[in-house]
C-alpha cells in the first residue's frame, strides 16, 4: 500500500519535472548557441551575419541570454520545489500509521476534512466494477507534517 501511494504521489510531479527538464535543455542548446554569436560576432567584426550593426547584434543577443538565463534559473527554482514536494516512505508510513486512532478519535466533521486532504478523485467503473482512488500527493505530505507538528 505504501507503494502504491507513493506511486500515485509521484506522478504528476514525474510528468512535471519531464516537462521543466526538456524545456531547460533545450534553452540550455539556445543558451549555448547565443554565446557562440557572440563570440563570433566579437573575434570576427567583419563577418556580420547580416546588415545590422554588430552593437545591435550584440545586444540583441544578450537580451536572449538575460532572458534565457533568467528562465533556466526559473525551471531551477521549481524543479526544487517539486523535489521538496515528492513524498518519501518515511511520511507515508508516519502518515499511515497515525491514521487509524486519529480516524477514531476524529469527529465526522474532522473526517470529511482528513478525506478531502488525502484523496483528490474517487471514480467508479460500473461495466467493470472497479474503483479508482487518486490521493492528493501533497495531501499525505501534509498530513505527516501535522503528525509531527502534534507528535
Amino acid at each position: 500500500m505504501i507503494a502504491g501511494v507513493i506511486e500515485q504521489a509521484q506522478i504528476p510531479h514525474k510528468k512535471q519535472t519531464g516537462e521543466l527538464e526538456r524545456e531547460r535543455k533545450i534553452l540550455a542548446k539556445e543558451l549555448r548557441g547565443c554565446h557562440e554569436k557572440v563570440r563570433r560576432l566579437v573575434s570576427s567584426p567583419a563577418g556580420k551575419d547580416d546588415n545590422t550593426p554588430i552593437a545591435d547584434q550584440l545586444a540583441d543577443l544578450e537580451e536572449r541570454i538575460r532572458s534565457t538565463e533568467k528562465r533556466i534559473t526559473i525551471i531551477q527554482e521549481q524543479l526544487t520545489v517539486l523535489r521538496n514536494q515528492q513524498v518519501n516512505e518515511q511520511e507515508v508510513q508516519a502518515a499511515l500509521s497515525l491514521f487509524d486512532p486519529v480516524w477514531e478519535a476524529l469527529a465526522p466533521r474532522e473526517r470529511v476534512r482528513m478525506v478531502r486532504l488525502l484523496v483528490e478523485r474517487v471514480g467508479y467503473d460500473g461495466a467493470e466494477e472497479t474503483v479508482a482512488v487518486t490521493f492528493r500527493p501533497l495531501g499525505i505530505k501534509a498530513l505527516a507534517q501535522e503528525a509531527q507538528i502534534s507528535g
